[in-house]
């Protein structure tokens, strides 16, 4: 007698027994039979399987003529390849060469044609220039006023160009010069002027085109200067007389009452600066008065009558601040005072 569990209450009871004696329900006698069979089905397949997993899990050694894979290690000793570095990029033109340079000019009735030969390529830039020198009295430097003066490329030069020389023109500049730098207390005297206009190509070295590179760095060739900055330059001297009207320079009146507007004056002793020429309260304006020191100078600005006498509008260097600062003198103050200029 073998003891087994029911089927339904699972209380043990004898496999020889009818029913359950707890709950009544039938015994399967076959329920430990069943059980054994089960067990001995799953031992077969495992049996069976195990053989062909073993089988997969073991190396391939019978077949040699498979190829083999193998690590190849790197020693540590060793140090890693480093990554190609990239070629450095070629300029699009690593050199600008410069070994003919030279000015083509025609000169007839006061017409100057003028072209270059040159083997520097069209977008070189170039400055051109046409001018007379003359001397200052009392000055060895040589002073000049252009008569033409343009910046362009060699393109703009290849071809021959007609520039116009005009005399009337020059003489006319240099009495402006004259009267501009008289206002100023830098008057000067010509003393002569050259027979001889010059006129001058340059490639300078502010180059617009990148090309050049920095300084012209790029620019090579036997036209190049070898000593200072790096520029091409031809210039030639033409004869061309001219009947300069040399004009003195105009003398500065030293009149209180009829001083030159644009002069500087310098005054012999301390002189008021008023604030304004007119006021309703005299006492007032001179407590805002300033004072130009004796020996200090002015510039006359503008000039206005106040009760039918002049007063000048004037503008000074304060020495202490080094301000321009502008004020108003009366010629009455003027009067006594030794005037001078510069």
């Amino acid at each position: 007698m073998a003891l087994i569990k029911c089927g339904e209450c699972g209380s043990k009871v004898s496999n020889k027994a009818a029913a359950c004696p707890k709950c009544g329900a039938p015994v399967d006698k076959n329920q430990k039979k069943k059980k054994k069979k089960l067990g001995i089905g799953k031992i077969l397949i495992i049996l069976l399987v195990a053989p062909f997993v073993l089988v997969a899990l073991l190396p391939d050694t019978d077949n040699d003529s498979s190829p083999k894979k193998t690590s190849v290690s790197t020693p540590l000793h060793e140090p890693l390849p480093e990554k190609a570095k990239p070629a450095p990029e070629k300029s699009e033109l690593a050199e600008i060469v410069a070994n003919n340079f030279s000015l083509e000019a025609d000169f007839e009735g006061g017409i100057l044609g003028l072209a270059v030969e040159t083997d520097l390529p069209d977008f070189a830039g170039v400055t051109v220039t046409v001018r007379r020198t003359y001397k200052q009295k009392g000055n060895l430097s040589d002073y000049s006023i252009d008569y033409f003066t343009e910046r362009g490329t060699v393109a703009e030069w290849r071809s021959p160009r007609e520039i116009r020389i005009d005399n009337a023109q020059w003489n006319s500049d240099l009495a402006k010069k004259q009267k501009e730098m008289s206002r100023v207390g830098m008057g000067f005297d010509v003393a002569s002027v050259s027979d001889k206009i010059t006129v001058s190509m340059v490639v300078p070295i502010n180059q617009m085109d990148p090309r050049f590179a920095k300084g012209n760095g790029n620019l090579t060739g036997t036209a190049v200067r070898t000593t200072g900055v790096r520029v091409v330059k031809d210039e030639v001297s033409i004869a061309y007389p001219i009947n300069a009207k040399i004009t003195e320079r105009a003398q500065a009146s030293l009149d209180p009452l009829n001083l030159t507007i644009g002069q500087v004056y310098l005054v012999s002793r301390s002189t008021p600066l008023m604030p304004s020429p007119n006021s309703s309260d005299p006492i007032a304006t001179l407590e805002k008065a300033q004072k130009i020191a004796a020996g200090g100078g002015f510039q006359v600005i503008d000039v206005q009558q106040q009760d039918g006498k002049p007063w000048y509008h004037v503008a000074l260097l304060n020495t202490k601040t080094d301000e321009v600062v502008s004020g108003w003198v009366s010629s009455t103050a003027l009067i006594g005072r030794q005037l001078d200029t510069p």
